[in-house]
């Protein structure tokens, strides 16, 4: 293994354990942030807090409203099975707009 490769390698696990909370009106509109992780639980249960990767390969972390909670298939995202990309739409009355493709 090449010298880079190892430095390549740490960084890469340091943005998936460092990752950051932003907030989902913080994400850069109609841009397809590939989906690293999924459903995890928290003190008030579970939820689905989505690890996007960013243009700069820096994680950021961001937590749905629970009625995404049934849509949300994290055996496939999690697995690897199924390559996932989140799109902030905008904003519509009361509701993010969110899209999630493959």
């Amino acid at each position: 293994m090449l010298p880079g490769t190892v430095n390549h390698l740490l960084q890469a696990f340091q943005n998936l354990s460092s990752s950051q909370v932003v907030h989902i009106d913080t994400l850069i509109r109609d841009h397809p942030y590939p989906v690293v992780a999924g459903r995890v639980t928290t003190r008030f249960g579970p939820t689905v807090q989505l690890k996007l990767r960013t243009n700069s390969d820096i994680n950021v972390k961001i937590y749905l409203p629970k009625q995404y909670a049934e849509v949300i298939d994290d055996d496939d995202m999690n697995l690897g099975r199924k390559s996932y990309k989140l799109i902030y739409v905008g904003f519509s009355g009361l509701a993010y707009v969110l899209n999630m493709t493959l």
